[in-house]
């Protein structure tokens, strides 16, 4: 093996077990945030029934009030309330290799794209030190080497399908070692798995299907002349099919093809709460499908400057400069630079507007700027681009190769390395914080599973992420639906409250206020950290 392939191989094993960080010691079945609670739970589930939901006959009663963060109640069950493509993915895996396998699913993934992203743009451009260069910035950007150790999310996995897709057609790997005779047929076949992989991106993450289909639609037409219409048609099939896959997950789990875990809502009827509550509950506003969260400029100014910039400005500032060069700099593949990045930056432009007109809040502290923050993964397709013109900056500082320029440009590469390497595992939510919130979750999960009934419900504000499926829980308590439905639900099991300990003067206004009219009282049970038990009783 060459230098530079021993280099790399230690680069992406010390890459892959950094990221197991989270997961060790594996089997503790804990996560940080709901979203992956609700992936590693239903695809457990999948493994050993086959089935996306979880049965919640209490719902029926409930309104379908009985469920955590990322579920939805549908009927007299619990199914993901998100993109089910990813779930189904660990599933199969933890059919076949068991639980402890699904740990390992997404840095798998996240090793094959940095290995097929130096690959297809080593093709694109014709030169391997960029090829490296760019794999080498996606692999220490923060965002990227974050959500790797985050295995249950499925961002990550989506990005590594869109790589694969893209390196398929530009390698056509079973064409390329086939007989001449047999070639055309084979490049026929490598079009059609390579739409399959984009169309299984798609199943992973569904929310990106329209800047998706129009910059594979530009492509063709662009390239129609290279592509060819047999190539083209084949590409549309694999495409179709895998999304036809979708259309039978979606159909088998939430009643229709056309129907997700974001859009699916069961008509339960209004038996426990008021018809205006239930309105509150059941009847969402119908989304924009070009602009979901609306269109808020002040809102997309901060959150482009926050996590497209604050957070790791090394990265930002070798991304910019090497667009600049992009387009400014003479050279022989110019046109194909300014392409590139005239595509950076609409897709930019489209998640900025799209994506960066929510404001989300992640972290209990609304202030705090951290990876934890959805945004960052929403823009790993952009961060990938970015990686490409980030390596142009680094071949650019190069020039000649003399020895002053290789070691600025190798201490500029090792200082970026080691900034990431604080920001992932130090940084607010990085790994070291988040394996320290792990530890308390246990602890906190075991002694409220040892004071509470199996068939009890506990009505949480975030503690749902490691107190489901051993217990039935409601979200939030805060609510006037909850309140409302408190009495129905103590007439099927006991019912707690655990969240942030409640002064004497709180605990005072819910038990006059809230409660009393229902013919109920809240009672203090124990104290975990900074958070209580209660139980709720008929007064």
């Amino acid at each position: 093996m060459s230098a530079r392939g021993w280099l790399w191989s230690l680069l992406l094993a010390g890459f892959f077990i950094s990221t197991l960080f989270l997961s060790l010691p594996f089997g503790r079945e804990i996560f940080v945030s709901p979203d992956e609670n609700a992936a590693y739970v239903f695809a457990k589930t999948f493994a050993e029934t086959g089935r996306l939901s979880i049965s919640e006959s209490l719902n029926d009663e409930l309104g379908g009030l009985l469920h955590p963060r990322s579920t939805t109640g549908f009927g007299g069950a619990i199914v993901p309330a998100s993109f089910i493509g990813f779930v189904v993915a660990l599933g199969v895996v933890g059919a076949i290799f068991g639980n402890v396998a699904m740990y390992f699913v997404t840095p798998v993934l996240a090793v094959l794209a940095i290995v097929l992203w130096r690959a297809s743009v080593s093709r694109v451009f014709k030169d391997e030190l960029l090829a490296d260069a760019a794999a080498f910035l996606l692999l220490i950007h923060p965002a990227f080497w974050y959500y790797t150790g985050r295995v249950m999310m499925h961002n990550v996995a989506f990005l590594a399908l869109l790589i694969a897709g893209i390196w398929w057609c530009l390698a056509q790997p079973l064409a390329s070692r086939a007989r001449e005779r047999f070639r055309a047929r084979l490049r026929l076949v490598d079009f059609g798995i390579g739409g399959a992989l984009f169309g299984t991106a798609l199943i992973i993450r569904t929310s990106e299907i329209i800047w998706l289909t129009l910059a594979l639609l530009v492509v063709f037409i662009v390239y129609r002349a290279f592509i060819g219409w047999r190539a083209t048609a084949t590409f549309v099939l694999g495409f179709m099919m895998a999304l036809g896959v979708l259309g039978i997950l979606n159909a088998s789990t939430y009643g229709s093809p056309f129907m997700n875990g974001y859009t699916a809502k069961y008509p339960y009827a209004a038996i426990v709460i008021s018809d205006g509550e239930a309105a509150a509950v059941i009847d969402q506003p119908k989304t924009n499908l070009l602009l979901p969260f609306g269109f808020h400029e002040r809102v997309i100014l901060n959150n482009v400057i926050n996590y497209g910039w604050k957070l790791y400005p090394w990265m930002s500032v070798l991304a910019i400069v090497g667009l600049v060069l992009a387009v400014v700099e003479k050279h022989e593949r110019r046109q194909l630079w300014r392409t590139l990045a005239i595509f950076t930056l609409v897709l930019a432009t489209w998640f900025a507007i799209v994506y960066g007109s929510w404001k989300i809040i992640d972290n209990p502290d609304p202030s705090i700027i951290s990876l934890g923050n959805s945004h960052v993964r929403y823009w790993l397709p952009l961060f990938a681009l970015a990686s490409i013109f980030g390596a142009r900056t680094l071949v650019y500082m190069l020039g000649d190769r003399s020895k002053l320029r290789l070691a600025f440009t190798g201490g500029l590469a090792i200082l970026a390395t080691l900034l990431s390497l604080e920001l992932v595992f130090f940084g607010h939510d990085g790994y070291q914080p988040s394996r320290e919130a792990l530890a308390t979750f246990i602890v906190k999960g075991d002694r409220i599973l040892a004071a509470t009934e199996t068939e009890s419900i506990i009505i949480v504000d975030r503690a749902d992420k490691y107190l489901f499926p051993e217990r039935r829980v409601v979200v939030p308590l805060r609510s006037e639906a909850t309140y409302a439905a408190i009495p129905a639900m103590l007439e099927q099991a006991p019912v707690y409250y655990f969240g942030i300990t409640l002064p004497d003067k709180d605990l005072s206004y819910l038990n006059e206020e809230k409660l009393k009219p229902l013919g109920l009282r809240i009672e203090f049970v124990e104290t975990l950290s900074e958070e209580s038990l209660y139980r709720f009783v008929k007064d």
